[in-house]
Parts: C-alpha cells; sequence; structure tokens
C-alpha cells in the first residue's frame, strides 16, 4: 500500500520528537545530577556504596572519623564523613560534599594522611555513628542539625548489632581540641557542669609552648 506524503512527514516529525524528548530526559538527568546538594537529592537505588572507612587505632585519643561514599552520575562521589568523639561529644562534626571523580582519589588521600583509615562494613558504622550521637544526647549535647540529614546517605543499609563503648572509666572527657574556641569550650564544660557535677567528668587541656606532656 502506497504511503502518502503527508503520512512520511507525520512518521518523520514523530520519530524527530520521540528523539526530542530521549535527549530532554537525559539533560534534565544532567542538571538534577549537578544540583545535588545534600543526601536526600541522591538516587540510593542508581548510586552503589564506593567507599565505607573508619579511622585506625581510634581508641588512643577517642576521636574517629567515619567516611561513606556512593558513585553518582556523572563519574562524581556522593560523600558523608562524620567525626566522631567517642569520650564526651557523641558527634563532635559532620559534612556532606559532591566530589568530581578526578578529585576523589586525591580527597581519600588527604582524609588518610589527616587520620589512616580502613574499609569497615557499613552497617558497622552505621550503628557507630547512631550510637555516637546518641550518647551525645545522653552528656545533653543536641544533635548536630546536619545529622539525620547526613546519615540518610546509608539508605537501607541495616545497622549492625555491635556495641560500642563511649566515656573514659565510665564518665565523658572532653579533651579540648585546637579548633576549640573559648566560647564552645565553656559551652562544653557548662554542660557538664550541669549534667555531672564538677566531679562527673574529665577534661583536658591543650599543651601550652613550651610545655611538656
Amino acid at each position: 500500500m502506497a504511503v502518502s506524503r503527508n503520512q512520511r512527514l507525520k512518521k518523520q516529525s514523530a520519530k524527530a520528537n520521540k528523539r526530542k524528548a530521549v535527549v530532554a530526559e537525559k539533560l534534565a538527568a544532567q542538571r538534577r545530577e549537578l544540583s545535588i546538594s545534600k543526601p536526600r537529592h541522591v538516587d540510593l537505588s542508581a548510586s552503589p556504596i564506593a567507599d565505607c572507612l573508619l579511622s585506625k587505632d581510634f581508641e588512643g585519643d577517642g576521636l574517629a572519623s567515619v567516611l561513606l561514599s556512593r558513585k553518582i552520575s556523572l563519574g562524581r562521589y556522593a560523600v558523608a564523613v562524620f567525626l566522631v568523639d567517642f569520650w564526651c561529644l557523641g558527634i563532635k562534626d559532620a559534612f556532606f560534599n559532591v566530589i568530581e571523580g578526578d578529585d576523589y582519589p586525591e580527597f581519600l588521600a588527604a582524609e588518610a594522611a589527616r587520620l589512616p583509615m580502613a574499609p569497615v562494613d557499613p552497617g558497622y558504622a552505621r550503628k557507630l555513628v547512631r550510637d555516637a550521637a546518641a550518647y551525645g544526647e545522653a552528656n545533653s549535647f543536641p544533635r548536630l542539625d546536619t545529622f539525620a540529614e547526613l546519615e540518610r546517605l546509608f539508605g537501607d543499609v541495616a545497622a549492625s548489632p555491635d556495641e560500642f563503648v563511649f566515656g573514659e572509666s565510665g564518665k565523658p572527657h572532653y579533651v579540648i581540641g585546637p579548633n576549640d574556641s573559648p566560647r564552645y569550650e565553656r559551652y562544653v564544660l557548662d554542660t557538664l557542669e550541669m549534667k555531672f557535677g564538677p566531679d562527673g567528668y574529665f577534661v583536658t587541656y591543650p599543651l601550652e609552648e613550651g610545655e611538656e606532656d
């Protein structure tokens, strides 16, 4: 059966419109990826876990760094990092970032230089950060505003049944960090004093120049 010129034009137009729709969807997907600013914007079902790392030998100073990353489209990585204070604050700090694929190895190397890290099961890491946040709350330090948002990056990973020991000799121990401002230091000490009394916690002050440990 002969096909009229109008029918051919309609088919060609339909194919062109379909191609345009496919291209438009791809561009829209790329724009969504480029606009990622929070873990909730990551498509967890399509973003496999790339690394889950925990700093080594953290028992010595009570600080641990937990890093979780997922590989997202366009070759980039969505990364959440939690700084865990086992002795006092629970989760001391946390941040989220999207890192270009070419920059990711350098980022990991910088984190490892700061605190040497080793792979760990994501379920173990999730249980650790959850328990640390709960410990901080028990010491009257509210969870970071960003904690719940950043923990979303674990997705459907089930927390392990592992148990962790917080505090030192049964008491909170605040080790004043080199970047803790006097105002923050005062806030922590006042909170501990109110919660536990003058003998209910330990505090370690940073060494002054020329002092010996």
